[in-house]
């Protein structure tokens, strides 16, 4: 057993407590940028576990960003030239529906469904669009490259005998290099305003709404955690897992301030079903983190402490 093991199972604390908060949080979830009350409770429960560590230096920051925390375990170096860890988690609870990260909107001109050739109806537009962005992914990217454009949602008028003046498409880009993904992006733009001059309506407004950049974990510091998980949970840690396209900032986080980090996940099903959905074929059944249906399984909580304790001891022991 590594030393790193050994000091996680000692030290381990008793998760029976645990099992009730991770139910409350779950039990009452609130939006992003609308985390008061998760906020309220996840400050409560620091200050608790800090205060009964009297002997370390520690503070509370709260509302960074709106609602975030951070608590700072001070190191005793007198020098203050022991390296710093952040371990960084999300709290806030997603909608079904993912965020989309562009805004199109397609302009028309509305009138009475009994009279179209007065109208220029936006939501036919709107329908060519969608077909056509898929050929960008099918028929513009290299296939090794890798690109997935999605339309998350279409909103358009609100009578069935009315022809409205504009529909709004939300789409979904993701990319795994820069010039891929500018390539989508123009792409994009081109079709959309091709179809709006093709149907004979204005040109249509595409803003995009967030953009995080591919997110690539640094090597070195990969390597140190990699260590720590192989020796730790054995054959439980994947080594091998395949990129993945979903979208996230904490590669923001790290580059602003000229820093090393290592994104990593840790499974939340039970064993026993995704054995037997593995077994069917049917994997892709598995709720997965964006699902109305996700809820981790309590032994989660384990491997999620067991994984953060490991990864900070990567580069705080000596």
């Amino acid at each position: 057993m590594s030393e790193i093991s050994e000091t996680i199972n000692t030290y381990r604390p008793d998760l029976t407590s645990y099992e009730e908060f991770y139910k409350h949080l779950h039990r009452n979830p609130e939006l992003s940028f609308q985390e008061r009350e998760t906020a309220a409770t996840i400050l409560a429960r620091l200050t608790s576990l800090l205060d009964a560590f009297p002997s370390i230096k520690t503070s509370i920051h709260t509302e960074i960003g709106s609602y975030g925390l951070a608590a700072i375990l001070h190191n005793q170096d007198p020098h203050g030239s022991s390296p710093t860890v952040l371990l960084r988690a999300d709290m806030d609870a997603l909608p079904v529906e993912e965020q989309t990260r562009l805004e199109l909107k397609i302009h028309g001109r509305s009138g009475h469904a009994s009279q179209p050739h007065r109208t220029c109806d936006p939501i036919v537009t709107a329908a060519h669009t969608i077909v056509r962005l898929q050929s960008i992914a099918a028929r513009e990217v290299d296939p090794e490259e890798g690109a997935v454009v999605s339309v998350g949602y279409i909103h358009a008028g609100n009578a069935v005998n009315v022809i409205p003046d504009t529909a709004h498409v939300g789409i979904d880009v993701r990319t795994f290099s820069p010039d891929t993904r500018a390539h989508v992006l123009g792409a994009l733009r081109r079709i959309v305003n091709a179809e709006s001059a093709a149907a004979g309506a204005p040109p249509p407004e595409l803003v995009e709404e967030r953009a995080y950049p591919f997110l690539v974990n640094d090597e070195m510091a990969t390597r140190k955690v990699e260590d720590v998980f192989s020796a730790h949970f054995g054959d439980a840690y994947d080594a091998n897992a395949q990129g993945l396209g979903g979208s996230e900032d904490f590669g923001v986080l790290a580059t602003a301030v000229g820093r090393p980090s290592v994104y990593f996940m840790y499974g939340a099903t039970d064993q026993r079903l995704w054995e037997r959905l593995e077994n069917e074929g049917e994997l892709q059944a598995v709720p997965s983190t964006h699902s109305a249906s996700f809820a981790p399984v309590l032994e989660t909580l384990r491997f999620g402490v067991d994984a953060y304790t490991g990864a900070a001891l990567a580069f705080l022991k000596r």
